[in-house]
């Protein structure tokens, strides 16, 4: 998907993953998906972002930036507001993308397949509570949740819970840290429920109807 704003701001977003798939002719044979619905891999894709006079060429960084936080970085481009009547999962990283602040407003995200919560992404570190080896797989509930380092292991092969830390100690302090996060996520989730599928227009949120 291309989207351009001719004149002093372009938005980019790069598929990378679908074109070297594509090239591939088979997920199979694509290194950081290694064929897995939830490995880094399969959520991995370029956003780049252009603005004469404003971003320095060729800068990189390799914050956090969901596909959710496209809506409210492009609203506000666009000069306009998201909602203020529900909860909006994506968060505006206009800041990040033109080199006012050089970290994300987000530092993790849940992973779902359909609406099942499998995994979270926190910084560096990525927590499988379940796991699934290829799209056809079965689900799998490991007795401890796998926890993979993202930066020494961006394909996830390697569970490095119970070891890979500094001076080879375990890495159990993750999941701690993670659990704050998801159940921060599912209090959210208490509060106002996701849409369901075949909702029509227009929505009203329940707390809307309630007032």
């Amino acid at each position: 998907m291309f989207l351009h704003w001719y004149g002093k701001r372009m938005f980019l977003m790069a598929p990378a993953q679908a074109l070297v798939a594509r090239q591939m002719k088979s997920l199979e044979a694509f290194p950081p998906a290694r064929g897995s619905s939830l490995s880094l891999g399969a959520f991995f894709d370029q956003i780049k972002f252009a603005q004469p006079g404003q971003i320095n060429e060729g800068s990189v960084h390799n914050e956090i930036m969901h596909i959710t936080d496209l809506y409210p970085t492009i609203a506000r481009i666009a000069g306009a507001k998201t909602p203020a009547d529900r909860i909006v999962d994506g968060i505006d990283q206009l800041d990040l993308l033109t080199g006012q602040t050089k970290h994300s407003a987000r530092d993790g995200f849940p992973v779902y397949n359909g609406d099942q919560l499998q995994a979270y992404k926190w910084r560096n570190w990525k927590v499988h509570f379940l796991t699934q080896e290829k799209m056809q797989s079965a689900i799998e509930r490991p007795g401890l949740p796998k926890v993979y380092n993202l930066l020494t292991d961006p394909k996830e092969e390697f569970n490095s819970l119970h070891f890979g830390g500094l001076d080879g100690e375990d890495n159990y302090w993750v999941l701690p840290a993670v659990a704050k996060l998801v159940t921060d996520h599912k209090r959210n989730l208490a509060k106002e429920p996701p849409i369901k599928l075949g909702t029509p227009d227009p929505y009203t949120p329940p707390r809307v109807k309630s007032q």
